[in-house]
């Protein structure tokens, strides 16, 4: 046998001592003793020839943080080109197969020049961990730089999903299990908890953000994001969350633990469902969530014909301005190859299609919300950006996407690629792995709605002794609590009723306001402390977030005096964080509530007894057909450049009454250090290019542009960002616009914004 350059590995020896591997050779089922050694033989503890491997210096990979907008619009452009290239010096190449041992490793059939036979060898040119951990340690703003936005960064997209997984376009999947944990009975915020392929950590503070989540372990095979990660969440006052470098594939957790296992996005690049499963099943403590949003489609992106059909006429259907990417034309999708899609990244959609399958035989799938994008994803990948909700025709041609998609899923022609699944670890006995642990869920009063009002608890607990054991010992508050956790799923005996449907899942809360709140001298029962999960102001506090309305209210009173206003409109209203207090001090006064988001409007009307009134993205065309005795603009102005302010106050003087007064509040000069510290979502650059306007002209204002939303996802946005002001150019713009500056007040409503009261004295002045 020809000498083999890896040094000495016996290929006859090792197929006389293995028998088996030799007759797979021989009937070709196996390419060489050496292949199935570096594959299996070696975990199995077969013998073990040394193999030594050449001695070369490790070819230098430029990471793809410093690569050019091109190489990174290319990713990988090909491991197998890399290969050739820095080790072609020192053997000839025949063949290479990219990640060929257990898509791990590059598998190369090479020989030394000058010999006869070709012989394997295993190059370690660039490990999959390099691959992966270069590719996801790129930054979301300079992937979306590169690459333009990711599909669902689109707000439109956004409202979609949202609609399909939680019946509302303002809440989210994370709403939507925040309401289906409050249903069961859950306590929130969770006690302990994992993210599984955390990236940039947007998940986890967005979850310690809506105060779902207490102690979370967050992990990901990604060092660069790992360590942006940490640097964000202390930034945001979450130094709680520990992140960790691991690959979940290898990686264990300490069983019976955890309450929850998030995966936004990452299961679909795990190769070995089964054990990431069972060992997540082995960390949740029984009746645990096990919570996904995944990528389910097609394996390897193997996309079917009818996707590249139904996707490539409908870009051909577009206008070409709305095909233009940030690197030229969008060009017709197709189908990647194996090899292509292992040299991009080796991990992704690796077993994609089978995730639902696995995890259904270590988990009770509870929910499903299945929300598309077999076409979407592949059709906005590049020019999402293209639609603007401002014009008309791009809005038009996106809303024929959603409805190509729409028609093609129900008539079976096409699947639902993305899906968000709640699984519970079910089947579990309490016992001895639960001594001592106290329930976290809490169990609800039975009233007459409730389908579990007949529950027998003697019959339950006389049934099933190792409950019985766990409500003694403590462990649980009652046998009606293990049923409504675990018991229905797995159809325990003794129940002398099996519940019905749950009721219909909530979509608000009660704010819990400390016990001294009181709101300008009412007794908190008069206020409604109803609050919708979709309220974006919702922070850490529940008294904050009441006394924001507060603040509003006492500058109210500081402007109206003993004055009763006949009516009151609040724009923009928002889910009512002022709306509820206005209605608190003026119980029979006539309000209307306006805002660009219907969902918060419909709310706000509802709860508060308002008269809705959606309002316009041009303040030139608002017309809510009434003058108002009070106008409250409440962080509008703060976000609206020069021209669109002026718009703004226009539109003050045609809805105000003769005598009436609007309060408006804006960012004056005292946010300055402020906005040089945290740069209130702008860069650096930009905050400082606000400042600088704002000294040279009164007013200073830069878009939101390269900001990010509450995953990391890069946004765009016009005519939408901060602005700067102060009282002397609020006074020229309003009188401008027909008004007067009445009085102004800094940092007076939260002890952040100035407040401009603004009056319209004669009409058609």
């Amino acid at each position: 046998m020809a000498s083999d350059p890896s040094g000495g590995f016996d290929e006859e020896a090792y197929l006389s001592a293995n028998p088996d591997v030799r007759d797979a050779v021989s009937a070709g089922r196996m390419p060489s003793g050496l292949v199935h050694y570096l594959e299996w033989g070696r975990h199995e503890e077969r013998i073990r020839p040394v193999v030594t491997r050449p001695r070369v210096e490790r070819p230098a990979y430029r990471p793809l943080g410093a690569m050019s907008v091109e190489a990174l619009r290319l990713r990988v452009s090909g491991v197998a080109r890399i290969i050739r290239r820095e080790w072609g010096k020192l053997f000839r190449i025949d063949a290479i197969t990219p990640q060929g041992i257990n898509y791990r490793q590059d598998l190369v059939v090479a020989h030394v020049p000058g010999e006869q036979a070709a012989s394997t060898v295993l190059l370690e040119a660039a490990t999959w961990q390099d691959k992966v951990n270069e590719l996801w340690s790129v930054s979301p703003d300079k992937k979306s730089e590169a690459l333009g936005w990711y599909w669902m960064a689109h707000p439109m997209v956004r409202g979609r999903i949202n609609t399909l997984v939680s019946g509302n376009q303002s809440l989210d999947a994370y709403a939507r299990l925040g309401a289906w944990l409050e249903q069961h009975g859950q306590a929130v915020p969770l006690g302990r908890s994992i993210s599984l392929g955390c990236g940039f950590g947007g998940l986890e503070r967005d979850l310690a953000r809506r105060g779902m989540i207490r102690e979370m372990d967050a992990y990901d095979l990604a060092a660069g994001a790992i360590m942006e990660a940490r640097r964000l969440a202390e930034e945001a006052g979450y130094g709680w969350i520990r992140y960790h470098v691991a690959d979940l594939e290898a990686q264990d957790f300490p069983v019976n633990c955890y309450d929850a296992v998030f995966a936004h996005s990452s299961v679909h690049h795990v190769e070995r469902l089964e054990a990431l499963f069972a060992t997540v099943h082995r960390a949740l403590r029984p009746g645990g969530i096990f919570h996904l949003n995944e990528y389910v489609g097609p394996t390897r992106f193997q996309w079917t014909h009818a996707q590249l059909q139904l996707i490539n006429g409908y870009l051909d259907s577009i206008p070409e301005r709305l095909r233009q990417t940030p690197n030229g034309r969008k060009r017709p999708v197709e189908r990647p190859t194996i090899e292509q899609m292992v040299a991009m990244d080796p991990t992704e959609a690796i077993r994609s299609a089978d995730i639902r399958e696995v995890l259904s035989q270590y988990f009770t799938i509870v929910e499903e919300r299945p929300y598309g994008g077999a076409l979407l994803h592949l059709g906005l990948a590049e020019i999402a950006q293209n639609f603007d909700v401002a014009d008309p025709e791009a809005v038009e041609h996106l809303r024929r996407f959603f409805d190509l998609e729409d028609t093609m899923m129900a008539s079976g022609t096409i699947g639902s690629d993305f899906s968000v699944i709640i699984a519970v670890r079910g089947r579990d006995i309490i016992g001895e792995n639960d001594a001592g642990r106290r329930s976290t869920m809490s169990p609800e009063k039975k009233t007459d709605s409730d389908p579990f009002r007949d529950f027998d608890e003697e019959g339950y607990l006389a049934a099933n002794p190792d409950v019985r054991d766990a409500v003694a010992a403590g462990d649980l508050p009652s046998g009606l609590d293990h049923y409504r956790r675990w018991g229905w799923r797995e159809q325990r005996r003794g129940a002398s009723v099996i519940a019905g449907p749950l009721p219909q899942i909530r979509l608000t809360r009660q704010l819990r306001p400390p016990p001294d709140f009181a709101c300008s001298g009412l007794n908190h029962p008069s206020l409604n402390l109803t609050v919708s999960m979709a309220d974006t102001m919702l922070g850490e506090s529940d008294g904050h977030y009441l006394s924001v309305g507060q603040s509003a209210l006492a500058a109210v009173d500081r402007a109206l005096g003993d004055t009763e206003p006949r009516n009151i409109l609040d724009l923009p209203c928002g889910f009512g964080r002022v709306t509820r207090a206005l209605r608190a001090r003026f119980p029979h006064t006539a309000i209307t509530v306006s805002d660009l988001d219907r969902p918060g409007v419909d709310f706000s009307a509802r709860e508060f007894g308002a008269r809705p009134a959606y309002s316009v993205r041009n303040f030139r065309d608002l017309d809510l057909g009434e003058a108002y005795d009070l106008i409250w603009v409440g962080s509008l102005m703060t976000h609206l450049p020069a021209a669109q302010t002026k718009h703004l106050l226009s539109a003050l003087r045609r809805h105000l009454s003769p005598g009436g007064t609007a309060l408006v509040t804006l960012h004056g000069p005292s946010i300055i250090p402020r906005l040089r510290e945290t740069g209130y979502g702008l860069p650096p650059e930009g905050a400082e290019a606000v400042i600088g306007e704002h000294e040279r002209t009164g007013f200073g204002y830069c878009d939101y542009q390269g900001g990010k939303d509450l995953y990391g996802v890069s946004l765009t946005n016009d005519n939408y960002g901060i602005s700067l002001s102060d009282e002397a150019w609020m006074g020229a713009a309003l009188e401008e616009c027909g008004l007067r500056l009445r009085a102004y007040e800094v940092q007076a409503w939260d002890d952040h914004h100035d407040i401009a009261m603004v009056q319209f004295l004669e009409r058609g002045a």
